[in-house]
């Protein structure tokens, strides 16, 4: 309670700020009411403080709110960047194509609370570090997340970033723009997956439609819980979808279940379609990761195969998983090949030919 102007108030969850009000016009307020909606099912410390034009705390209160657990959900964040600077070339589609995927998310039943969309300019790592905060706090497990990326890449790790992408090893990095005059920001994509796995969700959508391609070999031998990636460098844009062909193939394939369902049913022809269309624009054909999947010890898989060309083979219940050697991740799915058997290659510059 308070009898002086007021600025602004905030509800903190835990300790961290959840919301935060500003009065259209500075007035006096005597009682403060609202309602929030708890994140993942718990008991948490909800405070509220209020603060007075001048930015002095003028109230504050705690209490103890409990939530129960509820059925499980869908979220996902939605990113998508034309452009970031001299950094890379600039892309045409990626925003557009950002947000058709969102609403084809939305569509398929991702409740507009679960769903983050960061598309041009909105795409700035402090809002980016909102979204993975919101999801923190919110997500619960057996909740899917699905994070889908059209942003140009390269192949360089990142300050502070866990690994240092080379060529040859390691997806490399996602290229975000700053802000104005900050230049360009870097996401490391194995950070992305470690995201994925901090989270806690049961299972882990990575779609990426990238400049440039690699491989997870790297975050296999830690994956906590299941992360599926579904990832195509260097697919070209096409004026005839207004759109990477990539993203186009996939929406026109897109499951009517918002967690992407089973994926080895309709994958393949997302890959086929795509290097397809790839090859009648005379272009080299784009690299596609049909997987990886990885799972955690002790479901650990003994066979690689693509995914969508066969079952994967799992350890008999009373059988112990074995350790891979460093040589040997704990990865199940592999990068595309073309029809000699050799893995696609890819340029040394790797652009996205769009």
């Amino acid at each position: 309670r308070a009898a002086r102007p007021i600025g602004r108030y905030e509800i903190l969850v835990d300790d961290k700020t959840w919301q935060t009000f500003r009065p259209d016009t500075p007035r006096l307020v005597e009682e403060l009411r609202t309602t929030i909606e708890l994140p993942a099912p718990g008991t948490y410390r909800v405070g509220i403080r209020v603060f007075g034009t001048d930015g002095t705390l003028v109230g504050q209160t705690e209490l103890t709110a409990v939530r129960e657990r509820r059925d499980a959900e869908v979220f996902a964040v939605v990113v998508g960047v034309n452009e970031v600077g001299a950094a890379a070339p600039r892309l045409r589609f990626a925003e557009r194509d950002a947000r058709a995927v969102a609403a084809a998310l939305e569509k398929a039943g991702v409740r507009s609370d679960n769903l983050r969309l960061l598309a041009g300019p909105d795409a700035t790592p402090d809002r980016l570090d909102n979204a993975f905060q919101r999801l923190s706090l919110a997500t619960q497990p057996g909740d899917t997340l699905i994070f889908y990326f059209s942003v140009p890449s390269d192949h360089g790790g990142a300050e502070g970033g866990r690994q240092k992408a080379s060529f040859r090893r390691g997806p490399g990095t996602l290229l975000l723009k700053a802000g104005p005059g900050e230049g360009t920001s870097r996401l490391p994509v194995l950070d992305l997956a470690w995201i994925s796995q901090v989270l806690g969700a049961a299972r882990s959508v990575l779609v990426l439609d990238t400049c440039l391609s690699g491989d997870f070999r790297d975050f296999a031998p830690v994956a906590k819980r299941e992360v599926l990636v579904l990832w195509s460098g260097c697919a070209p844009e096409s004026d005839a979808h207004q759109g990477g062909i990539f993203t186009h193939h996939l929406l026109a394939r897109f499951p009517e279940r918002a967690d992407f369902g089973d994926v080895r049913r309709w994958w393949p022809e997302v890959r086929d379609a795509v290097r397809t269309e790839a090859a009648a624009l005379g272009r080299r054909e784009p690299f596609l990761v049909t997987g990886p999947t990885f799972v955690p010890v002790p479901e650990q898989e003994l066979g690689s195969p693509v995914l969508g060309e066969g079952e994967r083979p799992r350890l008999p219940p009373d059988a112990k998983a074995p350790v891979p050697s460093a040589r040997t991740p704990r990865l199940a799915g592999e990068s595309s090949r073309s029809a000699a058997g050799a893995p696609t290659p890819v340029d040394a510059a790797g652009q996205r030919p769009r």
